[in-house]
């Protein structure tokens, strides 16, 4: 998605095709799981990584802009000019891509959950977000907001 953004930003239709060579090629579409295994192994010259990856592997990196790195919610309409096609014929358009945190029904230890629900939520826990590479968004609720337990929902927008 990343090297098709890059086409649209720079007016280029042929940069995603010349860099990739092709959608399925496995000399430069690899599984994630492999990529820093393969620059560590200088195998690659260069990977795409989610920043929190390279700073805690101490690797250098390049920010790509906000229109081609897909972290940007404000940019949700431009990513979707974007699109692959997935092995199984689907076409997959390009959205933000955001973390979230749940706790699921299924817990045992829930007030354990809350809490370090909430230190994520602190300043403390927001520091060390950003010190990884992390760019935080409002705090929003999805999902069944009534499930949320109080002294988390509190912390979001509604």
């Amino acid at each position: 998605m990343a090297t098709k953004l890059a086409g649209i930003l720079y007016h280029n239709s042929s940069l995603s095709p010349s860099i990739l060579k092709g959608e399925r090629n496995q000399d430069q579409v690899r599984p994630e799981e492999l990529l820093f295994t393969l620059l560590e192994t200088v195998e690659a010259d260069a990977i795409p990584a989610y920043k929190y990856e390279a700073i805690a592997r101490g690797f250098p990196f390049i920010s790509l802009p906000p229109q081609i790195n897909l972290g940007d919610p404000a940019f949700a309409g431009y990513y979707k000019q974007a699109s692959c096609t997935q092995l199984n014929g689907s076409l997959n358009f390009g959205k933000p891509i955001v973390f979230d945190i749940t706790i699921p029904n299924t817990v045992r230890n829930t007030e354990g959950a809350i809490h370090f629900v909430k230190f994520l939520f602190s300043d403390q826990g927001k520091k060390i977000f950003e010190n990884d590479g992390f760019k935080l968004l409002p705090l929003t609720a999805g999902g069944n907001k009534t499930a949320i337990p109080q002294e988390i929902s509190v912390l979001t927008i509604k």
